[in-house]
């Protein structure tokens, strides 16, 4: 018996854990020169921080190495979830659950984009300039660059989150039966 107790009383005090909140502050620059982030983390109303990022760094580019390709695997994953009733607005509902769940204290956001042809760029803003005039997304300023390939962020943010609340809408996501039957469909197509 006392080791049921034991027991529940860990259990509490990881739920206990799980419900004071996380506050993540972040600070992201990249222009055609650097690049740049830092961010603090910070949990226990402040008693335990951690420092994210580190000094900016060239904005090089890097080759990319290849990757052997498997037999497409990946793709008949892929389109059995998409072919499995309901997943894709589930998918959705997930993602606005998170959203929810997430405060957003302090949001600034700079994008200037642009590609080496202007009728790209133009394709691209038109995908990527409604997104500007969200009413959600007052804070966040995208600007096209028709005049050269280029890509510069600037951005600052503060977001409060409970894990315990986030843990209570990713178990019911993952528990949920079209969840179940998505993996269940996806082994089968890998088979």
């Amino acid at each position: 018996m006392l080791v049921v107790w034991i027991l529940l009383a860990l259990l509490a005090g990881l739920l206990a854990l799980l419900a004071v909140p996380l506050e993540l502050a972040f600070s992201v620059r990249r222009d055609g020169v650097r690049r740049e982030g830092r961010g603090s983390l910070r949990w226990l109303f402040g008693l335990v921080r951690v420092r994210l990022g580190g000094p900016g760094r060239p904005a090089a580019r890097r080759p990319r190495a290849r990757r052997p390709r498997r037999g497409g695997g990946g793709a008949r994953r892929m389109l059995a979830l998409v072919q499995v009733e309901g997943f894709g607005s589930h998918l959705l509902r997930l993602a606005r659950d998170l959203f929810r769940r997430i405060r957003i204290q302090e949001l600034g956001l700079r994008v200037r984009l642009g590609l080496d042809d202007p009728a790209d760029t133009g394709r691209l803003w038109a995908v990527v300039g409604p997104l500007a005039a969200l009413p959600g997304l007052r804070r966040i300023t995208i600007e096209p660059e028709f005049a050269a390939g280029t890509f510069e962020l600037d951005g600052r943010g503060r977001i409060r989150i409970v894990p315990l609340r986030l843990l209570s809408v990713l178990l019911r996501f993952a528990l949920s039966p079209v969840t179940l039957r998505a993996l269940y469909a996806t082994r089968a197509a890998a088979r």
